[in-house]
């Protein structure tokens, strides 16, 4: 019986009694692929000497194939818009939509513009750094954006534009999250003040009270509230029923990059939902019913609640764009009120009255699952803690309330 044993170097050594001879092995997986140098030797230290040789010239063998398969002009850039077309049509219009969204981040920064045979793993890493710190990224679009670069490079491994042993991000934790995305991770809740400011703010833009007292009364997504029909919404029952969200779609047209956007399906089927709406946000869309026509006719034949002043449907890249001009121009922080903000305020502010349930606050908000609702909008600070403290004591001391049983 051959007793092998393996020693500092990976390699393993064993006596080959039907040969009589030493014989050393090394063993390697690359790409799936596994290498098995071997050398044989009258003595031990002959077949190493041997194997260590083999090793050598193994290596070398594939630092020259892998140089080969990098001498390529493609940039990141252009890998990118070639992964882009190679997925359009085949994935969900809201996660092509994503895709499109963490390619312009690329774009915006001179990393697109680097030969993609170039770039290592720190190269990469600083250029997530300042996409971040640039974007103000949290942590979470910090993780889609470092999926979306291994998705990069993985396509570029398959389409041979680089050798898969050169892939610098293959590993599975290779890439770190961005200290100053740690630092933003979560949304936070407009503050008492800042809500008051947005309040009286929207008094003067009467085109954007309602788009966002449905988000603020509501907890509805931008791309919902832009979708809404008249049809969509009941005055009777005061109700809001959402149906559709707006969508992007990009297509190639003679070379060119054309953007559509339109109606289609909502987030998720849990999104597809019915929400009771409030007696301040049904005022608001009352007064909006009246005077829709002078700010924005809806020329689309869809019956939309809130068009482009051009009456054509509304998107979210066209909201936010005027929307933020406009706080601009009153000297207003815009950032504090992206379309987010204003329905994590929705769901904080109802967790925080103690009165909603997380799985009542899953089915208003459109949760998919309870843990979703639970990590983003269920916040325990040091007050909510001493509260518990009080709480229990209230419960314990009164008899009506709860009482122990006697043990016999």
């Amino acid at each position: 019986m051959n007793v092998k044993r393996k020693n500092s170097d990976g390699n393993t050594i064993y006596f080959d009694n039907s040969k009589s001879r030493w014989v050393a092995q090394y063993s390697i997986t690359i790409n799936g692929e596994r290498f098995r140098p071997s050398r044989t030797g009258i003595t031990e230290s002959e077949a190493i000497n041997k194997l260590e040789i083999a090793k050598t010239e193994f290596f070398k063998k594939i630092a020259q194939q892998k140089f080969k398969r990098y001498n390529t002009k493609e940039t990141l850039g252009s890998v990118i818009e070639k992964l882009l077309l190679s997925i359009e049509g085949t994935v969900e219009c809201s996660s092509y939509g994503e895709y499109c969204n963490r390619a312009k981040a690329i774009y915006q920064h001179d990393i697109s513009n680097t030969l993609i045979s170039k770039l290592d793993k720190t190269a990469i890493q600083r250029g997530l750094n300042e996409i971040a710190q640039d974007h103000e990224y949290c942590e979470s679009v910090c993780q889609k954006l470092i999926q979306f670069l291994k998705r990069t490079f993985a396509f570029a491994c398959d389409e041979k534009i680089i050798g898969y042993a050169n892939n610098p991000i293959a590993k599975e934790k290779c890439l770190k999250i961005p200290i100053c995305a740690k630092e933003n991770k979560d949304i936070l809740p407009l503050t008492t003040t800042s809500k008051d400011q947005i309040l009286s703010v929207l008094e003067g833009l009467p085109r954007f009270k309602p788009i966002v007292y449905c988000m603020l009364f509501s907890g509805l997504r931008v791309c919902e509230v832009l979708a809404l029909k008249w049809t969509d919404i009941d005055f009777s029952e005061n109700k809001i029923h959402i149906r559709e969200a707006v969508k992007k779609s990009q297509k190639i047209e003679n070379g060119k990059k054309v953007v559509t956007h339109l109606l289609g399906k909502t987030k998720t089927k849990q999104s597809k939902r019915t929400v009771p709406m409030s007696s301040t946000l049904r005022d608001c869309l009352l007064i909006w019913a009246e005077i829709q026509n002078f700010y924005a006719k809806d020329l689309t034949g869809l019956n939309l609640v809130f068009p482009k002043p051009n009456g054509s449907l509304m998107n979210y890249d066209a909201y936010n764009m005027s929307f933020n001009k406009n706080l601009r121009r009153l000297g207003i922080d815009c950032r504090i009120y992206h379309s987010r903000v204003f329905r994590h305020t929705y769901a904080s502010y109802l967790v925080k009255s103690q009165k909603v349930q997380p799985k009542t606050l899953m089915k208003l908000m459109g949760h998919t699952n309870i843990e979703t609702t639970l990590k983003y909008y269920i916040d325990t600070d040091e007050q909510t803690l001493i509260e518990s403290a009080l709480i229990i004591d209230d419960i314990m001391t009164n008899s009506e309330v709860f009482s122990f049983g006697v043990a016999v």
